[in-house]
């Protein structure tokens, strides 16, 4: 019975909000509406005029979108709402204190406003800071099991403070990142510490180019020898990583292997400065000193005395020691460490992760035959050091194969020569693969010769030869007398 009196009320509340609609947009009241007919037609409707449409523009008898109209809605009723508000196209910001537009929660969420915080509202992952919508339409904190890479995780589900360690070739931003504790310069994780870095560690193989290199610390199915002999770039890992205490690192994590008596032949620091006892700095050890002795077994470190120092140092620490190296780091870092003592050999493959080969293991990667790569033809280098490549000049022997292994001066780099650096002519493990074992080893003949067996004071060399043009083999079980003393032609690899 009321049904009038409301009839006439709704229709005063709607007279009023249109009036109150134009008089916001200056339009006086009976005049066409610029800005839209909320009454009108939609667009693709037809029209008359302008009044006709909703958007307040015909053209060509179709009301059109007219992208210079203010939006218009119906109005608000309620005190303090705006008198009107468009319908479906709200005057949305990320400030407004309100949640409309498309977001999801209070000034959060959707296309347009910043990613919601924890907790927050959400309809898809895009939606949160975390990249999480949880199962409740709430915005999820960073789990280790939700499959996003999110929080400080490097990689999804791992790395970071709270998830755990990466697998090799997840990527990381530190070695703490990664369950092998190593992260490489690339930024992945790699499965072993000593060849993070590009130079030595991944430049391993035939040729000069990157493309043909591998992992230097590459290792054989079914052989526990490494493929390549340490580079100077991996023992410069070590020395980095251990901050010059390599005595230190390995009295606090002594492999099962590992005599106790050899800890005071390894270095406690980087640079003693000259004046502490033998033993105590790693520039010391690896520079142009050396201990007590001269001999066939404790030569050829001092490059102004004409020498080859493969591992890099501070050209005012060589300065000290009255030598240089002529040769860049990076370039020295990619050769086979040389001028270094077994212990240290010792050392570097204990924090790699190995172990210094038997004798027997040697042997056995050998292969059966007098050369690794068969019963002939022989190795062939040049009958005196050339300052650059010989081509053309008849090899020693002149029946041999210059291509098989790192022998009697045969390789050069850089090109030439620097004054009596001779560690130009120690080739990058690998660059002669001609000269491989039948399971695959590089430079077991030739290069350097790498110790085997360190027992007390001794340790052994057995076959190989060298790159300064020892025979190949040179023995089937050379001792050293002393292990404690270094040589131009002296390195190591690792067993695991």
């Amino acid at each position: 019975m009321n049904a009038p009196r409301h009839a006439s009320a709704l229709r005063g509340l709607l007279l009023c909000c249109l009036t109150a609609c134009r008089v916001l947009t200056g339009e006086e009241p009976g005049a066409e509406p610029a800005e839209g007919n909320p009454n009108g037609a939609d667009n693709g409707g037809p029209c008359v005029g302008g009044a006709d449409c909703k958007s307040g523009k015909c053209e060509s008898a179709t009301c059109v979108v007219n992208p210079d109209a203010p939006q218009l809605g119906a109005c608000g009723a309620a005190a303090g709402q705006p008198a009107c508000v468009a319908p479906g196209k709200p005057d949305v910001t990320a400030t407004d204190g309100i949640k409309n537009g498309d977001e999801t929660d209070v000034d959060c969420g959707g296309v347009v406003a910043p990613v919601c915080a924890v907790g927050k509202s959400c309809k898809a992952a895009s939606d949160c800071a975390t990249t999480v919508c949880g199962s409740d339409s709430k915005c999820a904190a960073p789990s280790p099991t939700d499959g996003v890479k999110n929080g400080d995780e490097t990689d999804v589900d791992c790395g970071g403070r709270s998830a755990p360690k990466c697998a090799t070739d997840k990527a990381c931003s530190a070695h703490s990142d990664c369950g092998s504790d190593a992260c490489s310069y690339a930024r992945k994780c790699i499965a072993v510490k000593s060849c993070t870095e590009h130079h030595g560690g991944d430049t391993c193989g035939a040729g000069e180019v990157d493309a043909g290199h591998e992992s230097c610390c590459t290792t054989i199915p079914g052989s526990p020898v490494d493929k390549y002999s340490i580079t100077a770039g991996r023992f410069r890992q070590f020395v980095e990583r251990t901050k010059g205490d390599l005595r230190g690192y390995v009295s606090a994590n002594p492999p099962h292997w590992w005599d106790a008596s050899w800890n005071q032949f390894l270095p406690t620091q980087l640079d003693s400065g000259g004046d502490a006892p033998d033993y105590v700095g790693v520039y010391q050890e690896l520079g142009p000193v050396v201990h007590g002795t001269a001999g066939g077994s404790n030569e050829g470190c001092y490059v102004n005395g004409y020498g080859a120092r493969t591992y890099r140092l501070p050209d005012a620490v060589n300065t000290r020691m009255g030598d240089q190296q002529y040769y860049s780091q990076d370039v020295l870092d990619e050769k086979p460490l040389n001028c270094v003592t077994a212990y240290m050999v010792a050392a570097f493959c204990a924090w790699d992760g190995g172990r210094m080969p038997t004798k027997g293991e040697w042997d056995e990667a050998w292969g059966g035959s007098k050369y690794p790569w068969g019963a002939g033809p022989a190795p062939a280098g040049w009958p005196v050091a050339y300052d650059s490549d010989a081509t053309g000049i008849t090899p020693t022997p002149a029946t041999g194969d210059v291509k098989r292994a790192n022998y009697n001066y045969n390789y050069w780099t850089p090109t030439v020569k620097v004054a009596r650096d001779y560690s130009l002519y120690l080739a990058p493990p690998g660059r002669f693969p001609d000269g491989a074992s039948p399971s695959g080893h590089q430079d077991m003949a030739g290069s350097v010769f790498n110790f085997q067996t360190l027992s007390g004071t001794q340790v052994a060399w057995s076959k190989s030869g060298s790159w300064q043009g020892h025979e190949i083999p040179y023995g089937d079980n050379a001792l050293v007398t002393n292990a404690f003393h270094k040589y131009w032609a002296t390195g190591g690899r690792c067993a695991r």
